[in-house]
């Protein structure tokens, strides 16, 4: 069986587990509270420790992050954390397996792209809607080299501020996203946050969307996102789920 490692460092929770890389099973799936307030150095040391857990004998170990990751492991925003000075390569030293970050958006694309449901789709826009709020157009099963232009709006810090998960939840004063567009005292505020998602996906002029991340999985707010887009656009939720981000990010590891 070939498997790599795959680390979905999201806002909230961590979540890692080795991949079968041919059919996305998941097994010794491992989650922690992620609590950035702890430091940026104490969260690396758990997503090390995470990685040399399980990747001893893997294919390799990907890392998928809410921020923008650019060429050789280089990451260049630090909007939940900054790990942008790190020395990854001392703190990765005694790994075996070679590992690479990866943005969430790209993670969760590429896993869509081979087994999720755009593995019959020749392009499409993937937006990861959770916490964060970020996007890639891919093509034939790649991140396109002009995904940053055509995809601009889903990756404006302005959007985020409206459809992120955090947005959500803290405009309409509740616990998590989900309880807020469950609750009818803020449906102007969800509706509100999907117009904005449904514009900005328009923009992008893409035939088909698929949708992952703890907002974009949820139907009442996909549902909204459609309604708003009309029939110019198609709209599927990600056909790996909630997994779609960690199975990417061990596709991504080799």
């Amino acid at each position: 069986m070939s498997f790599s490692i795959g680390i979905d460092v999201g806002v909230s929770k961590i979540a890692g587990a080795r991949v079968n890389i041919d059919t996305g099973r998941i097994v010794d799936r491992r989650v922690m509270d992620t609590r950035p307030s702890r430091g940026a150095d104490v969260l690396l040391g758990d997503v090390v420790g995470l990685s040399r857990g399980l990747g001893a004998d893997a294919m390799g170990i990907g890392i998928a992050l809410p921020e923008q990751v650019g060429a050789k492991n280089a990451i260049e925003t630090a909007e939940f954390w900054d790990w942008r000075d790190a020395d990854m390569e001392t703190a990765f030293e005694e790994i075996k397996p070679d590992w690479r970050f990866v943005s969430d958006a790209h993670a969760g694309g590429i896993g869509e792209a081979k087994l999720g449901a755009g593995r019959d789709r020749d392009a499409f826009i993937y937006v990861h809607a959770g916490q964060n709020v970020s996007a890639v157009l891919m093509h034939r099963s790649r991140p396109a080299d002009d995904s940053s232009t055509m995809t601009a709006q889903l990756n404006d810090p302005a959007l985020e501020a409206t459809a992120s998960g955090i947005a959500i939840a803290h405009a309409a004063d509740t616990v998590t996203a989900a309880h807020a567009i469950a609750d009818p005292n803020a449906s102007t505020i969800v509706a509100a946050a999907a117009g904005a998602l449904a514009a900005a996906i328009a923009a992008t002029g893409a035939d088909v969307v698929i949708m992952g991340g703890v907002v974009g999985l949820n139907d009442a707010f996909r549902a909204l996102v459609d309604t708003e887009l009309g029939d110019a656009i198609e709209v599927l939720p990600a056909g790996l789920g909630a997994d779609a981000t960690l199975i990417g990010a061990a596709l991504c590891a080799f």
